[in-house]
């Protein structure tokens, strides 16, 4: 799992990760912002999962509200992405995911002010935004995880579904507002009915375009910055070993890896904080004459 160089710019990372049934929605983001309210019985399911072994199970049953200023994008630049598993697509503007950029920490009935997903008429892709409803030719397959990514750049958003372009349009709105819904839009009449896994919201920063991209093959990162090297041996030559990385504050295990036999380049992802580094000069993993270090990630 590669670190996120946009990490301090998440306004929200929903891994849906958690115990059958439970209710604490967890934020992996810089910031952990817990929901203003929960609407209905909308939990964690471990039924259906893209990664983590669970997701956010909305199913109709209700949504979560947030109110904050992260969420309120101005002229600038966005991304807003997850994995959208659709148990039902069919109506016309039915089944909205989530609406951002919302009045306030409710539901928002301007489709002009706020940027949703739904499934629009014949179990079409759709969003709305301030350049009105746009929707794309590409039908919802149900039963199915979907990697979904909405991204404005300079004036121009981007839509993608599995990597795919399905929809390019202009939009240069101020979205000044600051709320956001999980798990509907519009009302409470218009609930998703599914799954959503690793709903990540970046403000400030469009992180795709072009006609395709790289749908994610694990889950977003967790972390900002990396720590990496060449290791050598006795003899100076470049080998594999064991190179683990703790906090230095609790002393508690962050990550691990072996290094190159043949670079003898590591990398491991570890966050903003210092570290302790150890090196394990054994092959083996014994512990003797280690280089132990305190690292600044960069």
């Amino acid at each position: 799992m590669a670190a996120d160089p946009n990490y301090a710019s998440v306004s929200l990372l929903l891994h849906g990760d958690g115990s059958n049934g439970s209710t604490t929605f967890t934020d992996s983001g810089p910031a952990a912002r817990a929901p203003s309210s929960v609407g209905g019985s909308i939990a964690i399911s471990t039924a259906q999962s893209k990664f983590g072994g669970a997701s956010i199970d909305a199913l109709r049953k209700g949504e979560l509200f947030y109110s904050n200023s992260a969420f309120a994008f101005g002229t600038g630049d966005f991304t807003i992405e997850a994995w959208l598993r659709w148990n039902t697509a069919s109506g016309s503007q039915q089944y909205g995911a989530f609406q951002c950029c919302t009045a306030s920490a409710a539901y928002s009935t301007s489709t002009s002010t706020s940027i949703s997903v739904f499934a629009n008429t014949g179990d079409k892709w759709a969003v709305t935004c301030n350049a009105g409803v746009k929707s794309s030719e590409l039908t919802i397959t149900t039963g199915a995880w979907h990697h979904l990514a909405i991204s404005r750049i300079s004036g121009v958003v981007y839509v993608y579904v599995n990597g795919s372009l399905i929809l390019v349009f202009a939009d240069t709105y101020n979205y000044a507002n600051s709320g956001l819904v999980v798990g509907g839009y519009y009302s409470a009449s218009f609930r998703f009915d599914g799954h959503i896994d690793d709903l990540r919201i970046t403000n400030g920063v469009g992180r795709y375009a072009g006609a395709s991209i790289t749908a994610p093959t694990a889950a977003h990162p967790d972390l900002a910055k990396t720590v990496s090297g060449l290791i050598r041996d006795d003899a100076s030559a470049l080998c594999a070993r064991t190179v683990r990385a703790y906090d230095r504050a609790t002393g508690a295990l962050i990550a691990s890896t072996t290094s190159n036999a043949t670079t003898g380049a590591y990398s491991l992802d570890v966050g903003d904080d210092e570290i302790q580094r150890i090196v394990l000069d054994d092959s083996g993993g014994t512990l003797y004459n280690d280089l132990i270090d305190r690292v600044i990630p960069a």
